[in-house]
């Protein structure tokens, strides 16, 4: 980060990839003020890059800029604009917008209303319109034909790859950007560390349609309690399950619920479809069958089977899964730690027939056995595959560990 302008200018003039930013106050960027940018502008030597820290957002994914936003350099060949993807799907609100009442007068949706690819496609439009506003008062002298306009979509990893396909059918190739912060976790397999990385999953995943399904038909007589909406940091156990799942891309994810229904449907709206299991009292594999059901109506590839008690499982040990999955293709893929089977387990759709007639309190590891399926056990290093919650001793002691 360039503090200072002086230091912005030296990179430029020793041919460095260069940026005009600011300081940090109070974990905020604090932008330049205009006669800084003016002074770039008079500049001899301009930089290849500025990158602007222009405005904030109040931390939502939208806005709409005013007036005099946004902050750019005359003759700028190149204007990228950041929106977060987080915002779709989501209600049409303060919480999102940032100066909701402009956007909504600008793009003519009302307030309440669900934001989708067209509502993102308006409000680009608007934005690109004040762009054309702002370079017309700079009397900028490149034409229409010399400058590109960029839309950043960042916050990839909050959508499904569907999601990302319809978005792209409204934009030229050359328009628009998807991008997402790394996330780097480690990842042992065969007693060796490698890195992961979170984008190597859309490189390797492509077209691939996986699902997950979150069994939380149980009773949790041992628990003597409803365990599925036991709090975990902000939310509920059943919360927590369909955010990791919907995190790392698990399109279609359903929640099988039976006991207690009435009790966490409420938890779901808005947040994940779910179906109800009549016969979850005959054990695990009702409610297993009821889930691949779905995945088969929904023509899914492969599917994660997850366990409602199982908070500590996140985005990133599915993307991890999933990423030795796809290399592997194996027929059913098993997570270890420290050699002992753990859970979520990654059904490929060839095992579905199987599953469907199994019975009993039992889940997927009645075929493990199956000599006809290939199974791929894999070595996480990661305790979270073993740590379930069945009684209150359990889920208290793993709420203490982190904190909740």
């Amino acid at each position: 980060m360039i503090g200072k302008l002086e230091d912005g200018f030296a990179l430029a003039e020793f041919g460095k990839i260069t940026c005009c930013a600011s300081s940090k106050s109070a974990n905020k960027l604090i932008g330049y003020p205009p006669e800084v940018l003016e002074s770039f502008e008079k500049y001899e030597v301009l930089p290849d890059i500025i990158l602007v820290e222009a405005d904030g957002s109040a931390q939502k994914p939208l806005k709409i800029h005013l007036e005099h936003e946004p902050a750019i350099v005359r003759n700028a060949p190149v204007t990228c604009i950041v929106l977060g993807l987080s915002a779709y799907g989501k209600i049409f609100d303060a919480y999102t917008i940032h100066r909701v009442a402009e956007c909504s007068d600008d793009i003519h949706i009302r307030l309440g209303g669900l934001i989708t690819a067209p509502v993102l496609i308006s409000l680009w439009e608007r934005i690109k319109q004040r762009l054309r506003e702002i370079q017309k008062k700079k009397k900028d002298l490149l034409t229409s034909d010399r400058k590109q306009n960029i839309l950043i979509l960042n916050q990839r990893d909050t959508v499904s790859c569907q999601v990302i396909e319809e978005i792209s059918e409204y934009f030229s190739p050359d328009e628009i950007v998807f991008s997402t912060i790394l996330k780097r976790e480690t990842f042992h397999k065969n007693n060796t560390i490698r890195k992961f990385n979170k984008l190597s999953i859309e490189r390797i995943v492509g077209q691939r349609k996986i699902g997950g399904i979150i069994l939380a038909a149980g009773q949790a007589k041992r628990m003597g309690c409803i365990k599925q909406v036991l709090p975990w940091k902000k939310s509920t156990l059943v919360e927590t399950a369909v955010d990791s799942a919907i995190s790392s891309g698990l399109m279609p994810t359903v929640v099988v619920l039976g006991a207690h229904a009435e009790k966490i449907k409420p938890l779901l709206f808005e947040k994940s479809p779910w179906l109800y299991n009549s016969d979850y009292q005959s054990g695990m594999s009702s409610s297993l069958k009821v889930g691949i059901i779905s995945m088969i109506q929904q023509k899914v590839d492969a599917c994660f089977c997850m366990l409602v008690d199982q908070p500590l499982v996140d985005e990133i040990l599915l993307n991890a899964l999933m990423a030795e999955y796809i290399q592997q293709k194996p027929d059913i893929l098993i997570p270890l730690y420290q050699g002992k089977r753990g859970n979520p387990v990654l059904l490929n759709k060839r095992v579905f027939p199987a599953l469907l007639k199994i019975s009993g309190n039992v889940g997927a590891r009645a075929i493990f056995s199956n000599p006809d399926f290939y199974v791929l056990r894999v070595e996480t290093g990661n305790i979270a595959v073993l740590k379930d919650v069945d009684t209150l001793d359990e889920y208290r002691d793993l709420s203490d560990q982190i904190n909740c």
